[in-house]
């Protein structure tokens, strides 16, 4: 006989049909399951994920306060840098009219015969006007226009 001609009874049609039930069932369960262990499995690398995300957060934070604390520092030094440029100018335009002074000062040393020299001159100038002109006429003269 033909075994695609067999002839299936109720009773075998109730335990194949209780055999796929089962089947199902147990495939819906393990669908289920798979589901949940998903389920679970990203909920858990999104929590990884999340707490990677805080403390990387937190680090960047705190390099961010140090550059900031960082930038705050090179900004006085640049300040203060400034600053202390506009002293030194002031401090080398001293030193300059100082040393000016100096090497007139050391000129007048060196030739203070020259300087005597000059003082008698004008001294004698002076005393010149006066015996020429007259004291009294030099005085009158000088209050007359004041």
């Amino acid at each position: 006989m033909d075994p695609s001609k067999e002839q299936v009874n109720s009773n075998e049609c109730q335990v194949l049909l209780a055999a796929i039930r089962a089947i199902q069932d147990a495939n819906t369960e393990s669908h289920k399951d798979l589901h949940d262990l998903i389920k679970n499995s990203i909920k858990g690398v999104q929590e990884n994920i999340d707490a990677n995300a805080e403390v990387t957060h937190l680090h960047l934070k705190t390099q961010t306060d140090h550059l900031a604390t960082l930038n705050g520092s090179v900004a006085d030094l640049y300040r203060k840098h400034e600053e202390r440029g506009k002293v030194i100018k002031e401090f080398y335009a001293h030193k300059n009219k100082y040393e000016k002074l100096q090497k007139t000062m050391d000129w007048a040393k060196r030739r203070w015969y020259v300087v005597v020299g000059l003082f008698f001159i004008a001294m004698g100038i002076a005393e010149f006007i006066m015996e020429v002109v007259g004291f009294k006429k030099l005085i009158n003269a000088i209050w007359n226009k004041i």
